[in-house]
């Protein structure tokens, strides 16, 4: 399983995009004059430094470590690394409380989900943040779920979908999912942030 892409609405990563790019220029624009300052001479194949290089620094620096650190009045997009443990109630078991854990590894512009459960586990496909409210910030994801090899005969593969609501302050998701034609079961699902991972 790989980290996926994931949408936020409203977009706010072009801005973000955009002012990397012009303090790469400006960067540029000191390194060059400080390269001619002390007469470095470069290759006639290496062009540096190049706005495209640095750029691409500042952007691979960006997506995996600074933008978990600005603070939120700067930076909308929450970040939600970590480990998420809670309960769902499915209508597959009449309601009853299932342990479940969930995973999420989030970079700026990629995101992965794992579930576990007693009977399965699950990874997401594409996912989706909704920030224009602050106070119910929302996250939708699709997923993909394989039965454990002692699992009822019942239970198969099946995809479904999840929405889950962030309250900041308690660190806790809440929300329903479904899932597809074949199965139609449907559930709620509480978590609460045990601990934050870190991705490198």
């Amino acid at each position: 399983m790989r980290m996926h892409s994931y949408s936020v609405e409203p977009p706010v990563r072009e801005k973000v995009a955009i002012y990397l790019f012009i303090f790469s220029i400006f960067l540029a624009w000191i390194l060059n004059k400080v390269v001619d300052a002390i007469g470095l001479n470069f290759p006639w194949w290496l062009n540096a430094p190049s706005v495209g290089g640095i750029y691409a620094l500042l952007f691979k620096i960006y997506n995996n470590y600074l933008w978990k650190r600005l603070p939120n009045f700067l930076l909308a997009v929450p970040n939600l690394n970590g480990v998420w443990d809670g309960h769902v109630k499915s209508s597959f078991t009449n309601f009853k409380e299932i342990p479940i854990t969930l995973k999420i590894i989030q970079t700026w512009t990629k995101i992965l989900i794992i579930g576990d459960t007693e009977l399965s586990k699950s990874y997401s496909l594409f996912a989706a943040l909704l920030i224009d409210n602050p106070k119910e910030i929302m996250l939708i994801y699709d997923y993909i779920n394989q039965p454990n090899p002692d699992a009822k005969e019942t239970m198969h593969t099946h995809r479904g979908t999840v929405h889950l609501v962030l309250n900041k302050e308690k660190e806790v998701l809440k929300g329903e999912y479904y899932t597809g034609r074949d199965r139609l079961n449907y559930g709620e699902i509480i978590l609460t942030r045990r601990k934050r991972i870190k991705y490198e």
